[in-house]
């Protein structure tokens, strides 16, 4: 399953990390300034927690202690 999503987790984990880097460095929140809705800020940042699972869960399934 993991494998049909291709490389989306991967570049949604980045885009993830951009956002809240600028937010820890800056304290500026670019989701919430380019979608004003509360519940869409919650879902972007929902998508952006299940990618970084499902890419922990590519990466770790190659370390010896999960096996």
């Amino acid at each position: 399953m993991l494998k049909g999503l291709g490389e989306l987790p991967w570049v949604l984990f980045i885009i993830g990390a951009f956002i809240w880097g600028i937010i820890a460095i800056d304290g500026f929140n670019l989701v919430e300034y380019f979608f004003k809705h509360d519940w869409v800020v919650r879902a972007i940042y929902i998508v952006f927690g299940v990618s970084f699972v499902i890419e922990a869960a590519r990466r770790f399934r190659h370390w010896k202690i999960f096996r």
